[in-house]
């Protein structure tokens, strides 16, 4: 009796997580990108299990806890799947036809004000750059279609920044499962990118050469601002 409360949570997310996913693959057959549905369901988790967790209350603090440890890594394996498959699908796509529907967006949109509110409520910097890392994979989704004519590096750029941020938030909140994700993420998008971009690859070498040069300028000032952090 005193072990199952420590599964409670594992199954609220193990529970969500199926229905989200079909309910993408269905929305598939009216035209939407199921990658989309998916990263505005992942928004929410994260953003709702960095908020229970932020309630003053032991069981809430263990239920946000994990839910926010699925929500990160749900978070960066949709930035994976949305970098491996939206430019095949998108192409062909009548513009008439949405590429998300209104209440997945509005999902999202909850999901990063409720990651800014447990940033306002625990005083977390990590928490801060945790929003930025579900606005970041949520921004990709409007850049995609601006992007038919050629390659989309900016949403690449955003999904990238994504993951750099939810690395440097799991470092600054101590939170190893979230700089796992990350790093995760990072390495899925970068693979992603090698694979999918077609052309040049004097183009795809400069644009990761480039996401190489940020990431180490990022890691170099995180390294000098967390011995002032830690005073």
């Amino acid at each position: 009796m005193h072990g199952t409360p420590a599964w409670r949570p594992h199954l609220v997310a193990v529970a969500l997580l199926p229905w989200w996913i079909a309910t993408s693959l269905r929305f598939e057959l009216d035209g939407a990108q199921p990658s989309f549905v998916l990263a505005n369901g992942a928004a929410l988790l994260f953003g709702a299990g960095l908020a229970i967790a932020a309630v003053p209350s032991p069981r809430a603090l263990r239920l946000g806890t994990v839910l926010s440890i699925y929500g990160a890594f749900s978070l960066a394996a949709v930035a994976c799947l949305e970098v491996t498959t939206v430019d095949d699908i998108i192409r062909f796509r009548n513009s008439t036809v949405p590429a998300q529907p209104l209440w997945a967006i509005l999902c999202g949109a909850v999901g990063v004000i409720l990651a800014l509110a447990s940033a306002g409520i625990t005083r977390r910097a990590g928490e801060i750059l945790a929003a930025c890392s579900i606005g970041l994979v949520l921004l990709a989704a409007p850049i995609w279609p601006a992007s038919t004519a050629g390659e989309p590096w900016f949403a690449y750029a955003a999904l990238l920044c994504a993951m750099l941020c939810l690395v440097v938030s799991g470092v600054l909140d101590d939170v190893r499962p979230r700089i796992a994700a990350g790093w995760l993420g990072i390495a899925g998008v970068i693979a992603g990118i090698t694979w999918a971009v077609k052309g040049s690859l004097l183009r795809r070498s400069a644009f990761l050469a480039a996401a190489g040069v940020v990431a180490v300028v990022f890691a170099t000032a995180l390294n000098r601002a967390l011995p002032r952090a830690q005073r």
